[in-house]
């Protein structure tokens, strides 16, 4: 085995894009905020180039995300962890900053997730649209359906948001500043790493060595440095 793949992938790239909007960003109002980003007057954020997750569309009260279903997302069964689906879903924050005023942020403070099927690159590509519920002065609700690319509807979900105000003058000046890397490919399109289980194994495995399997050569654990430190044998009588 290459030494570099003993290293997650998250520590072989320099970070791209920018942890903060800074001041330029914070003077837009939320909906040309985001419209910059699709239009590249403003850098997308590190978890955007990492993944390869983009802003494809935005309007009033609504936002379209695009991503991958690459196979650095697979488990050692070859299915996609939940995590991909709450990713998916969480970028329904955007419909809720499209209708933000200046100045303002829209952090998750709550998220919903209803799984409806399985998840695999056979997805081609994952998409998010999502629609503002409601929006308050304080707090905003969207609500997002995430399709892949045959038009399936592999999970929805909900995501509340509060309007927090964020001074830009807050905000370290290395945060706002755009890193290297900004055009070279995102991460996750680096040839997949990490191995697969047959059905076999599936079958017979108990659970704890099925976690110990997922933690140890899954692709997406690779991808993030994911690692099992405890996992107990004790198992808790029924009641």
């Amino acid at each position: 085995m290459n030494l570099d793949e003993e290293i997650p992938l998250t520590r072989r790239f320099p970070v791209q894009g920018s942890s903060a909007f800074g001041p330029e960003g914070l003077a837009m109002p939320g909906y040309e905020r985001l419209r910059a980003i699709i239009e590249h007057r403003l850098p997308e954020a590190p978890c955007q180039r990492l993944v390869g997750l983009r802003l494809t569309d935005v309007g009033p009260g609504m936002a379209t995300w695009m991503m991958p279903a690459s196979p650095w997302w697979q488990s050692v069964a070859r299915v996609f962890p939940g995590g991909v689906a709450a990713l998916m879903a969480d970028t329904a924050g955007a419909a809720v900053l499209s209708v933000a005023p200046a100045g303002v942020m829209a952090p998750t403070s709550e998220l919903a997730v209803d799984f409806l099927r399985s998840m695999s690159v056979k997805c081609g590509t994952l998409i998010a649209r999502s629609r503002v519920v409601h929006v308050s002065r304080a707090l905003g609700l969207a609500t997002v359906s995430v399709e892949d690319g045959r038009g399936r509807v592999p999970a929805h979900g909900t995501t509340r948001c509060v309007l927090a105000p964020l001074d830009a003058n807050s905000i370290p000046e290395h945060l706002a500043k755009p890193e290297a890397g900004l055009d070279d490919a995102s991460p996750i399109d680096t040839p997949v790493e990490g191995t697969f289980v047959d059905q076999q194994f599936l079958s017979t495995a108990t659970g704890r060595e099925l976690a110990i399997e997922v933690m140890k050569n899954s692709p997406f654990a690779k991808l993030l440095g994911v690692e099992l430190d405890v996992i107990s044998q004790d198992v808790v009588p029924g009641r």
